[in-house]
């Protein structure tokens, strides 16, 4: 039986977008209730591909190289903020992602397509552009939970930070006590 790697595509921030994120956990204020993402781990997930065979890296990355020598580099942009499933009860604190999205929309469903053969996890939930800037602690208290809600929805929507998205990646993931440990496995350039 062949190893497997627990794997992602995604798209990586510009230094500047995960500084706004930084300054963006910190004037939440809501340590108590929320476990932040580490600025340097937040990223756009396109496709969770879940545990993959090893020998999978070289072809999802060949497809991944010539699905993406069909797009040209486009600019993304921090837009608003908000909670999974919903304010009354956030799990997941994001923030969503305005610019170029029919790009980005045609870029992921290229690679669903392209993945279809090369890995066997299905998502069963569309496409929803967003970065996951935290998430709820499992001991925090329903009212706490609820404030942070009416919090995010009343806050106002991020400074406007945008970057050129120039390449997608190919990343490992490994589960580890101290959090997620992210690798570059590939990068496959956006060249049209």
């Amino acid at each position: 039986m062949s190893e497997t790697i627990r794997a992602f595509i995604a798209i990586e921030l510009d230094h500047p977008v995960k500084s706004a994120l930084e300054k963006l956990q910190l004037g939440l204020n809501a340590g108590r209730v929320v476990r932040w993402t580490k600025p340097e781990q937040i990223h756009l997930t396109l496709k969770f591909l879940d545990d993959i065979p090893q020998e999978n890296v070289q072809p999802i990355t060949a497809a991944l190289t010539s699905l993406c020598a069909q797009f040209k580099p486009f600019s993304l942009s921090l837009t608003q903020w908000g909670c999974f499933p919903n304010p009354y009860k956030p799990r997941i604190v994001w923030i969503g992602l305005g610019g170029a999205l029919d790009v980005l929309h045609a870029l992921q469903a290229g690679i669903d397509r392209e993945m279809k053969d090369l890995c066997s996890h299905v998502e069963n939930k569309p496409f929803t552009p967003h970065l996951t800037i935290g998430r709820t602690r499992q001991d925090a208290r329903r009212q706490d939970m609820e404030k942070l809600g009416t919090q995010i929805s009343s806050a106002p929507p991020p400074p406007a930070t945008s970057w050129t998205v120039r390449e997608v990646r190919l990343m490992r993931s490994e589960l580890l006590p101290q959090g997620p440990k992210h690798t570059q496995l590939a990068a496959a350039a956006l060249s049209a």
